[in-house]
């Protein structure tokens, strides 16, 4: 049994854990955790303690200072980049639907099929956002309707390099020095330990 993780971002995190394909994704770690006893003595440190039946007194014990909270639970998931992933049951129930700079509620569209086509495909899916503004000129206010077209998903991950093997790494940026006379570049330790102490 294993577990991994999905995305991520400032305040959250989607793992994916594997367990039975018969029961319901409310099975959370059931499946993966190997000592029990362990796991019963210490989960409530980290997660919500399951014994609680007051409401408010729940809520509280799932805000606590570095503990884990459950939001939503699912049987599949796709994470394109950052903020931009959805979640869905097997039943086709959409639990989370997140797309990056663009309105999902102007973008109908875009659906959890999306997110898949897009991987599978390569290709992008654009979105577009409408909005109104007002314009003043000297003594009369226009307000007009525009809009933005916007890349909303895309299979390239534009602000990290991806690997192979699927894992991610931020871009790096090094200030690169020319050395135009390399004879002047000692790299022998002890003579450079020697140059610095004296």
């Amino acid at each position: 049994m294993e577990i991994h993780f999905c995305e991520g971002d400032t305040d959250s995190m989607y793992w994916a854990a594997s367990g039975s394909p018969t029961e319901s994704p409310d099975q959370l770690l059931t499946y993966v955790v190997k000592d029990k006893e362990f796991y019963d003595q210490n989960v409530g440190y980290f997660m919500p303690r399951s014994d609680i039946v007051d409401k408010l007194e729940r809520k509280r014990d799932e805000k606590k200072p570095l503990g884990v909270a459950f939001e939503k639970a699912s049987d599949n998931m796709v994470c394109i980049t950052a903020k931009c992933y959805t979640a869905w049951n097997n039943s086709g129930k959409v639990e989370a639907l997140k797309v990056k700079d663009v309105s999902k509620n102007q973008n109908i569209h875009i659906t959890h099929e999306s997110y898949l086509e897009v991987l599978n495909s390569g290709n992008v899916l654009k979105g577009t956002n409408y909005s109104l503004r007002t314009m003043s000129s000297q003594d009369e206010k226009v307000m007009s309707k525009t809009e933005t077209h916007k890349t909303a998903l895309s299979p390239i991950h534009i602000k990290m390099q991806t690997h192979p093997n699927g894992s991610c790494h931020p871009y790096l940026k090094f200030k690169s020095t020319v050395i135009k006379t390399p004879q002047i570049l000692d790299l022998n330790v002890s003579n450079l330990s020697s140059n610095l102490l004296s």
